[in-house]
């Protein structure tokens, strides 16, 4: 075997004795995810030794008397033995050898070598590593071992992909890869909502959802129940909270609040947000509506439907991976899914009993953190927000804002009890009216 550290491959001789008397070079990528056949060679040329340097592999072959190079990129073999390179070689040992056992490719550019291999290096790993050589620049590969994953250039469990499902009177997790289902939470009343949060540094998840118009929050261990359960925001006799969602960037939580009018002639809505703790809340936007009828079209043309399925009459949720699409049936619970390039591939994955809502939880995606307002960077006392100045791509600042009933001082960073912190009117719509008749 062989560790190419500027190629980041590690090649490996293989004999198969069921497909005849030759031998394989092969190769892979630090973290296995990639392998391939680089060579098939005769078994006759019997190689003894192996080494790689920059996606080429020194090989020692016909019974250590020969030293070739393999181009690990087009597959093709030179021995060092050919006539230009012969001219070019001075040491007269090394132009008939008879007796090669082992064979070094040496890089121009030094490789670390300290206690852990890469010890010194800008954005080493924290448990095992592989140095390498990247553009001329000692670089290094993190590397796990099997069971664990790579997260933030550390080693931890690997966790599944779950699909969290709330039903009517529970929440319920489906294990993605073993399609088992667990209950996590008991005596819902109305289930409808639920979004979900998981902090980088840990494996620890705060859920929140919605049960008969209230919002609530739990944290939650994949394999456990929902603990700590607390009502954020009760529903009355005109107030409920229609949905529910985590803004993961900014560390925010957003829910939609619907009040019926005293007369019954229509609702207000108001989006409101919060920090995860719910330790202090803001209302962002603020409208009213008045429908006698109404609906909403999406898109131009003629709708062609990207999956059919006769379960989507009756779909309670959907989320997406990468590459399949997720959806529940809220009828009967069943979780469904399909190819999401092609909308083939349709199947049944588990059959649960909370099919009215559903989030996917993928613990190997970070959540990624805007930077200019992430652990405090700005200096915003309350809620730090990414903003875009004209509506542009660039550039990205942070802009302090406040909780009701408070504003912010002259610093722009520090809120001050009174005034009305919905002062961001050139950001958010204070009062959008829609009727339709």
């Amino acid at each position: 075997m062989a560790l190419d550290p500027i190629g980041r491959h590690v090649y490996w001789l293989n004999r198969p004795a069921i497909y005849g008397r030759y031998t394989d070079v092969n190769r892979a990528t630090y973290d296995g995810k990639s392998t391939a056949q680089v060579k098939r060679v005769n078994d006759a040329e019997h190689i003894t030794d192996i080494d790689a340097l920059d996606n080429r592999v020194a090989l020692v072959r016909k019974n250590r008397t020969i030293i070739s190079i393999l181009d690990a990129t087009t597959g093709e073999m030179t021995d060092l033995f050919s006539g230009a390179v012969k001219l070019r070689t001075p040491n007269p040992a090394l132009v008939e050898p008879e007796d090669l056992l082992a064979v070094k490719l040496i890089p121009t550019t030094p490789i670390p070598e300290t206690e852990n291999g890469c010890s010194g290096v800008t954005g080493s790993c924290k448990d095992f590593c592989i140095p390498t050589v990247a553009d001329g620049t000692p670089a290094a590969t993190c590397l796990c071992p099997e069971g664990l994953q790579l997260v933030e250039l550390a080693c931890r469990e690997e966790q599944p992909s779950l699909a969290l499902l709330v039903g009517a009177d529970r929440l319920q997790a489906v294990d993605l890869r073993t399609e088992r289902v667990s209950t996590i939470l008991n005596n819902l009343t109305d289930g409808s909502r639920v979004d979900v949060y998981r902090p980088p540094d840990g494996h620890q998840l705060l859920l929140f959802w919605l049960d008969a118009g209230s919002l609530f929050g739990g944290r939650w261990s994949p394999g456990g129940s929902v603990t700590d359960v607390q009502l954020l925001e009760p529903a009355t006799d005109t107030e409920t909270v229609e949905e529910v969602a985590v803004y993961t960037s900014q560390r925010q939580l957003y829910w939609i609040k619907k009040a019926q009018s005293e007369d019954g002639s229509g609702s207000s809505m108001v989006v409101q947000m919060s920090p995860l703790d719910h330790s202090y809340t803001k209302t962002s936007i603020k409208f009213i509506y008045t429908f006698t009828f109404g609906f909403l079209l999406l898109g131009k043309g003629d709708p062609t439907p990207h999956v059919s399925h006769p379960s989507l009459a009756d779909a309670g949720g959907l989320d997406t991976t990468d590459s399949r699409l997720f959806w529940t049936e809220r009828t009967t619970g069943r979780l469904w899914s399909a190819d999401k390039k092609t909308g083939g591939d349709v199947r049944a994955v588990a059959d649960t009993t909370a099919g009215r809502s559903l989030r996917l939880v993928q613990p190997w995606l970070r959540p990624t953190i805007a930077p200019v307002c992430e652990d405090g960077a700005a200096g915003c006392s309350h809620f730090c927000r990414r903003y875009i100045p004209g509506y542009t791509s660039e550039p990205v600042e942070a802009k302090c804002d406040c909780p009701d009933g408070m504003h912010l001082r002259d610093d722009q960073k520090t809120c001050e009890d009174g005034g009305d912190a919905s002062g961001s009117a050139d950001e958010f719509p204070e009062c959008v009216s829609l009727s339709a008749k």
